[in-house]
Formats: C-alpha cells, structure tokens, sequence
C-alpha cells in the first residue's frame, strides 16, 4: 500500500430529461413602454422518476460533486421582436431570458398580440 493516496470512485449515471416546466410566479407580459423590462422564468427540468428539479451542479461542503451535461436554448417565434437567450446559472438553475428588441415606432396595431417561445434541452458538448 502506497502512503499519501487517495483511493476515488466515480459512477457515471446517463439519464435523460423527461420533461418540461416553467415556473411561472407572474403573468408573462410585456409592456413594450418600458424597454429595460426583462422577463426571466425558470424552466425546470425532471429526470425519469425524478420528484426534485435537476440543477446545473450539486454541491457538497462547498465542492462540487456533480456538473450536469444539459445545454438550453430558447426561440422566440417573433424573433424581430423578441428576443429570448438561455440561462444557466450554477445556483439558481435554467432560465430564458426574454426582452422586448422591436420598435415601438412600428405600431402597436403592427404587434402580434403574442408570441411562442420554445425551449429545447440537449446534452452539452462542453468539455468540463
């Protein structure tokens, strides 16, 4: 037995996302008035027989123990008008960031009176 070692295992667990949320704690409304307005909900994704949500990491004294290979990304269906990036953040979780980018020049008569946006999840590619 060598002196000084460290004796590490490692179990790798490959799962998929099994769906879907989206917290939504207010209404999802713009005012195209106010261009500073950013609307950021939490999307929240479940692994199969999974009852918590899946964050980017997990920690444990500090140190983290687990990065999660999950990349999002959000489309707007009105992409002139709104523009809609992901999130990820390692404390508080996966996000599209939604901002009004259109001119309010246009009209409002012009402005559809909604919009879609779509998130798609995949593996990362990443490299930790």
């Amino acid at each position: 037995m060598l002196s000084n070692s460290i004796n590490a295992a490692s179990i790798v667990h490959v799962s998929r996302v099994e769906h879907a949320e989206l917290e939504q704690q207010t209404d999802l409304i713009i005012n195209v008035d106010d261009l500073n307005i950013l609307l950021r909900p939490r999307v929240k994704l479940y692994l199969q027989n999974q009852v918590e949500d899946l964050l980017p990491i997990t920690q444990f004294d500090g140190l983290t123990l687990i990065r999660q290979n999950v990349a999002l990304k959000c489309e707007s269906d009105q992409p002139k008008i709104l523009e809609a990036q992901a999130e990820v953040s390692e404390v508080e979780g996966f996000f599209c960031n939604i901002k009004f980018i259109g001119s309010r020049r246009e009209g409002y008569k012009t402005m559809p009176r909604k919009a879609k946006i779509t998130v798609f999840v995949s593996g990362s590619t990443k490299n930790a």
